[in-house]
């Protein structure tokens, strides 16, 4: 007999509503949900989400043919590299004042994405500056520029493939924008200038 409470055990069932078009996440009580989604919590506290009703999410007309199971595989390759981008510090044990944290999709770890390729031997890391909001305000903006090196001067082709991102290297370059660490735009210049073949290597970490 398993000894559950609210403190140590929190079940999240997100359930898609196609007839609302929307998403609901309710709290559910442990002991009333499969056990392999309560098993990874007896350990130690964390949350668990349960996904339902996702194929209505999809508008196939065989949800369990062979079409709409590649286009879950897909989609769930989408999510683990969205997670892996805009949680990459907490992933990597970077987030300030916090532990590190993991994040499983299907029972698999996510490794971080690091925007700045800073493993690699030939990115170079520019500078950082300080920036005040505003005059006599309280606060900054901390700003680390990154230039990524050429296809031909990385590691490898995995390295240079991993590091162009889940958008690909023209829609990863410019700003990236964190909050309390979490990142919360990742690419593109703020309409100060546009994205182009020239500037795809660089990378800039602003912290809010």
């Amino acid at each position: 007999r398993l000894e559950l409470t609210p403190h140590d055990i929190h079940v999240l069932r997100v359930l898609a509503e196609r007839e609302n078009d929307c998403w609901e996440a309710l709290r559910l009580d442990p002991t009333a949900v499969p056990g392999d989604v309560v098993a990874p919590l007896l350990s130690h506290p964390g949350t668990s989400v349960l996904w339902e009703g996702l194929d209505r999410v999809f508008n196939y007309r065989v949800p369990s043919g062979g079409a709409a199971q590649r286009g879950f595989v897909s989609l769930t390759d989408e999510v683990r590299a969205h997670l892996s981008m805009v949680f990459h510090r907490f992933l990597a044990g970077e987030a300030r004042r916090r532990r590190r944290v993991a994040i499983l999709v299907n029972g698999a770890r996510i490794d971080p994405w690091d925007p700045y390729a800073r493993g690699e031997r030939h990115t170079r890391a520019l500078a950082p500056q300080r920036i005040p909001l505003k005059p006599r305000a309280a606060g900054a903006l901390t700003v680390r520029p990154y230039v990524l090196p050429p296809q031909e001067r990385f590691s490898s082709a995995v390295a240079h493939s991993r590091a162009s991102g889940p958008l690909r290297w023209n829609r990863q370059q410019g700003f990236y924008f964190y909050r309390n660490d979490r990142l919360v735009q990742a690419g593109g210049w703020a309409r100060l200038r546009t994205s182009d073949e020239h500037t795809k290597l660089a990378r800039v970490a602003i912290d809010l």
